[in-house]
């Protein structure tokens, strides 16, 4: 049965995203958990659009990355690198993405904090930035928190939020 939830149930829910995070975290699944982070930092950015926009984009994303996500300890790079990075797990499944191929962003390389380094068996590029899971998790975990007290402190953006939400994909189990 479909439902309308809150924020709160979406991101930080027993059921919400952050959980799906978790678990591809502790069955050591990087790709899928840096998957994750991606998909929720895009639909939580989504829900903060303007109530005409329909349609999300990059200047919706960036933006969140700005105001809840950046600065964060363990992330050494941009709102973009973390655009172009989505782009390229996302669609490729690959570091690179079209923008880093532009120049546009840096490609974001994943390694475990007590795993072999990124470099292991590969020659990274230059500019490429290394950011270890755990901190890119952790980063999403005290962005969400931040997305979520913005919510609480600010009507306008509680609103925006409340227009989107009823067209989130939740259901109720069973």
């Amino acid at each position: 049965m479909l439902t309308t939830p809150t924020l709160h149930e979406v991101a930080q829910g027993h059921r919400g995203m952050l959980r799906g995070v978790e678990a591809a975290l502790d069955a050591q699944c990087m790709v899928s958990a840096v998957t994750l982070c991606y998909a929720t930092i895009d639909a939580l950015s989504a829900l903060s659009r303007p109530e005409g926009q329909r349609e999300t984009n990059r200047t919706v994303f960036i933006d969140w990355i700005n105001n809840y996500l950046l600065p964060a300890p363990g992330l050494d790079c941009a709102a973009m690198d973390l655009y172009g990075a989505r782009c390229g797990v996302l669609h490729t499944y690959r570091p690179e993405s079209g923008l880093s191929a532009t120049g546009e962003a840096r490609p974001i390389y994943y390694q475990w904090q007590n795993g072999p380094t990124a470099a292991y068996e590969r020659d990274l590029p230059a500019n490429a930035v290394i950011v270890n899971v755990e901190s890119l998790v952790q980063a999403v975990r005290t962005g969400v928190e931040k997305f979520a007290a913005a919510e609480r402190a600010n009507r306008q953006l509680s609103e925006r939020i409340a227009h989107h939400m009823s067209d989130l994909l939740c259901y109720v189990p069973g």
